[in-house]
């Protein structure tokens, strides 16, 4: 059972009440997919990845993250932990595990997918163009499942809180909404059930 993460945005009580939640309900593997620090937050950085590694949580650049590298780091070094600047620097943009990809939105087109916009369009091209039976992804704060079946792209509607089995034969990119808005999820990769669950309350889609 893999626990998935994403959209932190530097909130540690948030952080912690998702991986705990998530263990809770069996995740052995936990995966954040991105946007776990902010730079908006900047004095949480080192508590925020801290918890990641203390909990030995993967995971894969967001543009938070990717900003942090390319600017924070750089401009400002000693006000980050070594241990913060080593786990964010060596984030890959994506993560392969099973037969499915792990990503902060898009897996393609280098670090412009770690920005790309999460309209209807982009989730639709981004599914026609993977090769994965299922990708998994962050950077949408809102839950979501988009599916490829017969050559038709559908936005699925589903209930947080209740298992969505994903069929075989169909393409799906899954969002699994923002922690720092309660939001995580559950992905049995050996049922291929997936389940968004809110950390505060039950809520519908």
């Amino acid at each position: 059972m893999l626990g998935i993460l994403a959209d932190a945005h530097g909130n540690v009580s948030k952080l912690r009440s998702g991986i705990e939640a998530l263990r809770n309900r069996g995740a052995e593997t936990l995966i954040h997919l991105g946007d776990m620090a902010d730079t908006l937050r900047l004095e949480t950085v080192d508590e925020c990845i801290g918890t990641l590694i203390r909990s030995d949580v993967a995971g894969v650049m967001g543009n938070h993250e990717y900003s942090l590298v390319m600017h924070h780091f750089k401009r400002y070094p000693s006000r980050f932990s070594e241990a913060a600047k080593t786990y964010v620097s060596a984030l890959p943009q994506r993560l392969e595990r099973f037969d499915m990809c792990f990503t902060h939105f898009s897996p393609f087109g280098g670090v412009n997918g770690l920005f790309a916009s999460t309209d209807d369009y982009s989730y639709e091209a981004t599914l026609l163009n993977s090769t994965w039976p299922i990708l998994v992804n962050g950077h949408s704060h809102d839950p979501r499942i988009y599916r490829l079946s017969d050559g038709v792209v559908e936005d699925v509607r589903f209930s947080v809180g209740k298992s969505f089995v994903l069929e075989q034969g169909s393409r799906y990119v899954l969002t699994c909404g923002a922690l720092e808005d309660s939001f995580c999820a559950l992905l049995d990769t050996d049922a291929r059930v997936f389940e968004v669950i809110s950390i505060d309350t039950l809520t519908f889609l």
